[in-house]
């Protein structure tokens, strides 16, 4: 069989995750999607994130790995709704999938 060299990757979708965290009188109320901060920003936030058994933790091993700035969650779940319900009590921030934050 002859190789494939002919055929290309397109990629069919594009991934994209968002700091979630809780707005300040300042700011606004509710729930945010914060802007872009750096990974090093990030991972100095209070932060709950999915269990490393989870899908989309992958994003953020990955990035800790690249950079050389480990994630040190004090926190960990396997559910999204508890991770969106503990930002909503205030005291942690997340980082979700863009179809999971809209």
């Amino acid at each position: 069989m002859k190789p494939a060299s002919h055929l290309h990757a397109v990629a069919q979708t594009t991934e994209q995750y968002f700091l979630l965290r809780l707005g300040t009188p300042f700011h606004g109320a509710g729930l945010q999607i914060g802007g872009s901060p750096s990974w090093p920003e990030t991972v100095r936030l209070p932060l709950r994130l999915l269990t490393t058994e989870m899908q989309n933790r992958t994003f953020v091993d990955v990035t800790s790995a690249s950079t050389a700035v480990a994630a040190t969650p004090p926190l960990e779940t396997e559910f999204v709704l508890t991770l969106i319900l503990s930002v909503v009590a205030g005291d942690v921030c997340g980082v979700l999938p863009g179809a999971l934050s809209a």
